[in-house]
């Protein structure tokens, strides 16, 4: 008998299927998952970067406040010939400094006229200069000079500069007196992580929430302390789109009953059975889950969204879930490894901080509710996990598929977090109510639990610095944490102050 036949024949009781692992190189669930759709996801976004190279010029040679070396040395022509070498110098610096993240824009050269009286208000840059450094917006993302650009804050882009001069700190200074974001880089190695940080804040701006809900505006019942999308969009920039129950289930109906779609869910489902170590659950049911991820998919294309959340409590309530036999647990995990972003029971609190995460560390992360278990020993629990908890650009962990439900219907991701025993993980959670703020700790897995049980059960055992202060801490934030393989204390740290975030850190 064959795979498919054995899964399809055998009963409910004896349903542990050993895997037959595709291939190495063959494509991971993620990318089976994405159907070849090549939208655009605000994870990939690039930071566009002008260089704004301004530089003295002078009709002739003469001696002044400024100007001291000898009249030879001061002529107009050496002066153009000292300034070309410099702009080539920093323009090839710029360009082999940009990390992957940045695009380098067409650069503006610019000249600083002595004569400035000829121009309005006392401007010391020409009209047709002005142009130059206008070409591109208002795509431009940083302006980044060399040297003062007097009125270049008019824009109201970030502006940064590189070097330890005096002219650098005037350069910082007044931008931000008049409230433009600016930058002072130490060295190009600075410009490299300025880029990076503002990528991250780029790519968190331009996500957008599609919360699926009949209550809109009002906290989901078991997230009392959650913000309102609103509020979210009001506070950090991102945009959403609630949509109702309807609507949702009209095109989850469509994908179980269009031919194309079922291709598409037969391809998923099997990939979901075929790259699993074990599946203890029929096809049927996992077909389920896939026909509502799809749906998911096809809903967040059609609203331009790259992020998702369902409440639990109030689809438990509404019967839809059982009567089609589906829970969102699967849908959360394929999102997440294709760099989107899902959050469970309509918590967008923990929305917001899986978005931080998932934009910082490029990689999946797993959700949860803490459970502080004594000593420095805090618990997370959640069917949450996913398989690009190690990278996005990692090869897939090893999982298994578990029914959630004692009937056998709900398809769960079980990963045995016991296997990463002295991996050191962040926690965060975001909280934009009051004002915005982001908790967070360093930890160390020691253990896991929940992987052969079912419901919501799958879980990992840390050990943190100070677990009770922390679990007192979070009484300010509220209950699901946010979990990412690593240390991104730091990169969180700096991405919050970035992005106008208080940090409350338990260290």
């Amino acid at each position: 008998m064959n795979r498919r036949d054995f899964i399809k024949a055998t009963g409910l009781g004896a349903m542990a299927v050993a895997n037959t692992r595709l291939a190495s190189g063959a494509p991971s669930l993620a990318e089976i998952a994405a159907l070849d759709d090549e939208s655009p996801k605000p994870i990939n976004t690039k930071v566009k970067v002008k260089p704004v190279f301004g530089y003295r010029g002078h009709k002739g040679a003469y001696g002044g406040p400024c100007r001291w070396e000898s009249l030879s040395s001061m002529a107009p022509d050496k002066e153009r010939a000292a300034n070309k070498s410099w702009c080539d110098r920093f323009l090839k610096s710029v360009k082999n400094s940009l990390p992957n993240e940045a695009v380098m824009l067409e650069p503006a050269v610019i000249e600083l006229k002595r004569s400035w009286l000829e121009y309005p208000k006392a401007d010391m840059i020409s009209p047709e200069d002005w142009k130059k450094i206008e070409a591109g917006l208002p795509d431009v993302d940083l302006f980044l000079t060399a040297y003062r650009v007097p009125g270049i804050e008019r824009y109201k882009v970030p502006l940064a500069t590189v070097g330890r001069g005096p002219s650098h700190l005037d350069m910082a200074a007044f931008p931000r007196n008049t409230g433009v974001e600016s930058h002072l880089l130490f060295d190009w190695g600075d410009l490299k992580r300025l880029v990076r940080l503002m990528q991250i804040r780029k790519a968190i701006r331009q996500s957008k929430i599609l919360s699926v809900t009949d209550r809109p505006g009002s906290p989901p019942c078991c997230g009392l302390s959650c913000a309102s999308p609103e509020l979210i969009k009001q506070q950090v920039g991102i945009d959403y789109k609630y949509v109702s129950y309807k609507e949702f289930f009209a095109e989850m109906d469509r994908v179980v009953q269009d031919k194309t779609e079922q291709e598409k869910v037969k391809k998923i489902t099997d990939a979901v059975i075929n790259n699993a170590a074990k599946v203890h659950m029929k096809k049927e049911f996992i077909k389920n889950d896939v026909d509502f991820y799809l749906a998911v998919r096809n809903t967040m294309k059609k609203y331009g969204c790259s992020a998702f959340t369902i409440e639990c409590f109030e689809l438990c309530g509404s019967k839809i879930s059982a009567e089609r036999r589906f829970v969102p647990c699967l849908a959360h995990a394929l999102l997440k490894d294709q760099g989107y972003v899902g959050s469970c029971e309509g918590d967008t609190n923990a929305l917001l901080s899986n978005i931080f995460s998932i934009c910082t560390a490029k990689r999946s992360v797993y959700m949860g509710n803490p459970t502080y278990s004594g000593g420095n020993r805090l618990q997370i629990l959640h069917d949450a996990a996913s398989l690009k908890m190690k990278g996005l650009d990692q090869p897939d962990s090893p999982y298994e598929i578990r029914y959630f439900t004692a009937e056998g219907w709900g398809t769960t991701i079980r990963y045995k977090f016991e296997e990463d025993k002295g991996q050191v993980v962040t926690l965060s959670r975001a909280n934009p109510v009051v004002k915005n703020r982001l908790l967070l700790t360093k930890a160390t897995i020691v253990g896991g639990g929940g992987f052969d049980s079912t419901g919501c059960s799958l879980r990992v055992h840390l050990e943190l610095p100070n677990a009770k202060e922390f679990f007192y801490k979070q009484a300010d934030f509220g209950q699901h944490l946010t979990m990412v393989y690593g240390d991104y204390t730091k990169d969180l740290r700096q991405v919050a102050d970035l992005m106008g975030f208080e940090t409350v850190e338990v260290c």
